[in-house]
């Protein structure tokens, strides 16, 4: 069975998530629409490719949902393009992996005989989100989830995480229309070997710079973890709309000469990080200006999966990724306190820490393999393994 794949603009944390899926699907698509076509995505070779839209200017989204033709970014080429793939014989099935996306060309979807799955990611079922640069602006329409509800009677919904699939259902979405398929990672056929740690604790935070992930709170949170006794370096790496505020803080800080925050990092750089560090953290929480949370912890499976313990909280997907008292701890979102000092406990049991980061391999190695949750995935789909 062929599949149309449609896919979009987003964050750069999004092009190696989408190359990926590109790649464990390229056997099988026909064709791929892009709304617009992404200059750094490596697409798969002899497959068709078509743009579905101009794209749209980052200041102009919150208002890209009013009846204002001057602000529809998808242009007719597109949109008759578009129904002539899902037409074609060729296609058998229609993948997005983007609800959000999935609403746009709603009508269109509805009116294809051909079946359609919406890889659904977090962000996509909080109705309530909002803009980083906008926080008065909501990002989804007024009518969203009525279309999303509308969608759901024909599409299959695939959820990444429980966390997801509990957000669908709140909203009205049949569990029966659901299919869980949670995210995987690759992993290192054998836990990375970490020895004790002469000198300061190396803790590592790598990940967007976004409210819902806590990197403000890390900095108050290593602060405090330094008044208790805590011997540590903090690396915050990454790029966001809040890396300026964090700049800023950390500048206030006691301990601000321990706190280190290189900015983006490349894939090479990343890996030496994670190789140094001891341990890795985030205070994941319900964003106060972007009313999410996290509904995939990628960048903790991706520190798990090197074999680190996680200190984190009890938000969104984490608690099904991070198994307290074994592969990390977890506190409440908000408790500051508890948080240092799991980080002090950490720092003072080495033993401990070291035994939690095989756990935290194991646990991914055992539970979010990347080749099984690609096979699964395909499964899904209706597609030979």
């Amino acid at each position: 069975m062929s599949i149309l794949f449609l896919t979009k603009e987003e964050s750069p944390d999004d092009g190696l998530w989408l190359e990926h899926l590109l790649e464990v699907l390229s056997s099988s698509i026909c064709a791929v629409g892009a709304d617009p076509l992404l200059r750094k995505i490596k697409y798969p070779k002899r497959v068709s490719l078509f743009n579905l839209g101009k794209g749209f200017n980052p200041l102009m989204a919150p208002l890209c949902w009013l009846p204002l033709p001057f602000l529809k970014p998808a242009g007719c080429s597109g949109i008759q393009r578009l129904k002539k793939e899902i037409a074609h014989p060729d296609t058998g099935l229609v993948f997005i992996p983007f609800l959000d996306l999935a609403v746009k060309y709603e009508e269109i979807l509805l009116e294809s005989e051909k079946p359609v799955f919406i890889y659904c990611t977090g962000r996509d079922v909080m109705w309530q989100s909002r803009y980083h640069y906008l926080p008065l602006c909501e990002r989804y329409a007024p009518d969203y989830p009525e279309k999303v509800k509308r969608l759901a009677r024909k599409a299959t919904m695939i959820a990444c995480s429980r966390f997801v699939r509990m957000q669908l259902m709140h909203r009205g979405i049949e569990k029966e229309k659901i299919v869980l398929c949670q995210g995987g990672i690759g992993v290192p056929e054998m836990c990375p070997e970490r020895t004790g740690r002469k000198g300061p604790l190396q803790i590592l935070y790598l990940d967007r710079l976004v409210d819902y992930k806590g990197p403000d709170q890390i900095i108050r949170i290593f602060d405090l973890a330094c008044d208790k006794g805590l011997d540590a370096e903090l690396i915050l790496a990454g790029d966001g709309p809040m890396r300026v505020e964090c700049e800023r803080l950390r500048m206030k800080v006691n301990s601000r000469d321990r706190i280190h925050m290189p900015g983006l990092v490349t894939g090479n750089e990343a890996e030496d990080l994670f190789w140094k560090a001891d341990l890795y953290t985030s205070h994941h929480r319900l964003g106060i200006v972007s009313q999410e949370e996290d509904g995939m912890g990628s960048g903790i499976l991706r520190a798990m999966a090197r074999g680190l313990p996680v200190i984190s909280t009890n938000s969104g997907a984490v608690p099904e990724i991070v198994a307290h008292g074994r592969s990390g701890i977890l506190v409440d979102p908000g408790d500051i306190n508890g948080h240092a000092e799991a980080l002090v406990r950490l720092y003072r049991d080495e033993e401990l820490r070291l035994l939690m980061g095989k756990m935290s391999w194991k646990r991914v190695q055992e539970n979010f393999n990347g080749r099984q949750k690609d096979a699964e995935l395909r499964q899904v789909l209706g597609l030979s393994s």
